[in-house]
């Protein structure tokens, strides 16, 4: 598997979260395609999680996408978040 078919996963998965086509050209635009497909990732990873599930994820993923505008995105914070709870599990 390389970036490429994590990107194609992403894009496939966008409409199951309600992440419209103008929603992921933008945060492409702002993050490229491996930062826009991680931040659908986080978007599925937190609709998933069993406390406080994202309801809105099409609102999750511009929020995100926003804060990256603004320089307030960390990814690497997330991933590693998402990392530590399996591990704990």
């Amino acid at each position: 598997m390389n970036w490429n078919d994590f990107v194609e996963a992403a894009y496939r998965l966008k409409g199951d979260l309600f992440i419209s086509q103008k929603s992921w050209a933008h945060a492409c635009a702002i993050l490229g395609r491996n930062g826009a497909a991680i931040c659908l990732l986080l978007t599925d990873q937190a609709q998933l999680r069993s406390h406080k599930p994202v309801q809105k994820t099409g609102a999750y993923f511009n929020a995100m996408i926003n804060r990256a505008k603004e320089g307030d995105l960390h990814l690497h914070n997330s991933i590693f978040g998402i990392l530590q709870r399996e591990e704990a599990a």
